[in-house]
């Protein structure tokens, strides 16, 4: 329906300079010719979309990188199911839901290391310096050559993120909401 590639690696959140793609499209550059995959970058962005499209264009890789504005909430699981890898390289956040969604979809994921990414992503979700294209290319080559390795990341992360359930955590929030406001107290 989208007319994909058959192998892909996926980003998905705002096109913005915090999101560091432009490490992320370095690093890809690194790896491209070791690997069939695409890099998919999905969200809106400004401005900043015709600095990384020229970015990729002085790399050579406007066959191999491909904007989406976004995707709708009906086909997300589906790509996110079907990508390769997911790589969240963003400086900073509130707290990383792409990286949720991501491991819900058995997906493996690759983000930074420090803030919010850690209790996210958990610990087989792997980590690298946002600022260090050099370990961000070796950790995605790692894990799209390695399936044990990627096994292991997406039965992990699906069971990792399962902490996350809407249902738990709201079971979670009425035993904080009774214990607080319990008339016993």
């Amino acid at each position: 329906k989208m007319r994909l590639p058959e192998k892909y690696i996926l980003y998905v959140g705002a096109i913005s300079e915090r999101k560091n793609l432009k490490n992320l499209i370095k690093s890809f550059g690194k790896i491209a010719g070791s690997v069939s995959h695409h890099l998919l970058l999905a969200g809106k962005g400004g401005r900043y979309v015709k600095q990384l499209k020229d970015q990729i264009t002085d790399a050579g890789l406007e066959t191999r990188i491909h904007f989406f504005p976004a995707f709708s909430s009906e086909d997300l699981p589906a790509i996110y199911h079907a990508a390769g890898l997911f790589v969240y390289p963003s400086v900073y956040e509130g707290f990383g839901i792409p990286i949720i969604e991501a491991l819900s979809c058995k997906t493996p994921v690759i983000t930074t290391r420090g803030g919010c990414f850690e209790e996210a992503g958990g610990p087989h979700t792997l980590y690298a310096d946002s600022e260090n294209s050099s370990e961000l290319a070796e950790k995605m080559l790692q894990v799209l050559t390695d399936e044990n390795l990627k096994h292991t990341m997406v039965a992990a992360g699906a069971s990792y993120v399962k902490k996350f359930d809407e249902m738990l955590i709201a079971g979670q929030m009425m035993e904080c909401y009774k214990k607080r406001f319990s008339p016993n107290q």
